[in-house]
């Protein structure tokens, strides 16, 4: 009897052939020579932006084509995700919007200090059981190491349909002495701060369920000012 081939992911096959928009980043470890040219292509633009959990691209392509001045980095860790975003990117003409195909927890190794004017986080998985609570993308910790990229008066913004998960961020940037919140809400579509809105493929399915979404914005404060409460 024949043996089965072992399956093999054939975007993981595509990702290494490469898109000039794409960073695949297969290997557990991140080259120098990656990033620097992932470096050297930033140098282009005064302004950055992230998105840790770009998903499907959709936000992270709309973002990019309002704004043609600035550079957007989509961080997603699954490669078929991180394929068809760049793929869609470039049939769109966003040539400003390039996708990272790694953990999002890597950025401060690929990213320096002070260089993006903002960070978005659109409804991460939130693991609301509490033995996966590790798993979370958005803790205490890594917040601060967001900060540390952030430029002063940069701003990291959050999504979720999960209301614990949203709190419990929201404490940690009030406990913070990096951010300032500027918005907050638990209805972010009959709020004042929806005007400007670019949604996600996940906000368009849960606002379909007619689901809330909480929202908030923290501005980068600088200097240190220590522990502030808003």
């Amino acid at each position: 009897m024949l043996r089965s081939s072992k399956w093999i992911n054939p975007y993981i096959i595509l990702c290494n052939k490469g898109l000039k928009n794409l960073y695949p980043f297969t290997s557990d470890q991140i080259s120098a020579a990656e990033r620097e040219q992932l470096r050297s292509c930033m140098d282009s633009y005064q302004e950055i932006y992230c998105e840790l959990g770009s998903g499907s691209g959709g936000h992270l392509i709309e973002r990019a084509r309002r704004s043609p001045h600035a550079l957007f980095v989509g961080f997603e860790l699954r490669f078929k995700r991180v394929y068809r975003s760049a793929e869609k990117a470039l049939h769109a003409g966003a040539s400003n919007a390039l996708f990272l195909r790694t953990d999002a927890h890597s950025i401060s190794e690929l990213l320096p200090a002070d260089s993006l004017s903002g960070v978005y986080v659109n409804f991460p998985d939130p693991w609301d059981k509490k033995r996966w609570n590790k798993h979370r993308l958005l803790t205490a910790e890594f917040l601060e190491c967001i900060a540390a990229l952030v430029k002063t008066d940069g701003f990291f913004a959050y999504k979720t349909d999960h209301r614990k998960y949203f709190d419990e961020i929201s404490q940690h940037l009030r406990a913070s002495g990096s951010f300032q919140l500027e918005a907050e809400t638990h209805a972010f579509h009959s709020s004042e701060f929806a005007d400007d809105n670019v949604p996600s493929e996940f906000e368009n399915l849960f606002q379909s369920k007619y689901l809330p979404i909480c929202y908030l914005r923290a501005v980068k404060i600088g200097g240190i000012i220590g522990k502030t409460v808003l």
